[in-house]
């Protein structure tokens, strides 16, 4: 299962309550095909190592070390991001979409979490994301080792 995001524009009368209100109604207009081109390209200027292709009425980035996929397609503007509970790679991952992140939120953008159900703070959410995306706060590299029985299971004394 994915972790998404929804993209949506920030209006300067809302509060940030507002703008997650309207994100979950999906009241959100599409934008005009120039608006749809222009964030296409800042984005990928923002983060490079995304692969851009085209789309219908649209485009997608793709994020080649995790598959996290960043498209506007239509009426729709939405981050998706695979699920790992690695926390070395979620912070690795989340690093690069934060920039991302950021790069939105100087250009009018909010990005709401439904995890979360916020609108996403860019100085301070980053860490509340990475723990919800992994599941937990620390949660196991690896199974932990079992330890060997001292004798075999045939001999009972």
């Amino acid at each position: 299962m994915d972790y998404a995001l929804q993209v949506v524009q920030r209006w300067s009368h809302e509060s940030a309550d507002q703008t997650a209100e309207r994100a979950k109604a999906g009241e959100e207009q599409a934008p005009d095909p120039a608006e749809i081109r222009r964030m296409g390209t800042v984005l990928h200027a923002a983060l490079p190592s995304l692969v851009k292709t085209d789309a219908p009425k649209g485009w997608r980035l793709t994020h080649a070390g995790s598959g996290a996929r960043i498209a506007m397609q239509g009426d729709e503007f939405r981050i998706h991001v695979p699920r790992s509970h690695a926390v070395a790679t979620a912070r690795t991952v989340w690093s690069d979409l934060w920039i991302v992140l950021r790069t939105l939120d100087a250009e009018g953008y909010a990005a709401y979490d439904p995890q979360l159900d916020r609108i996403l703070d860019m100085d301070r959410d980053q860490d509340a994301v990475v723990k919800e995306y992994v599941g937990s706060e620390h949660p196991p590299e690896r199974a932990p080792a079992v330890a060997a029985p001292s004798r075999p299971w045939w001999k009972f004394w």
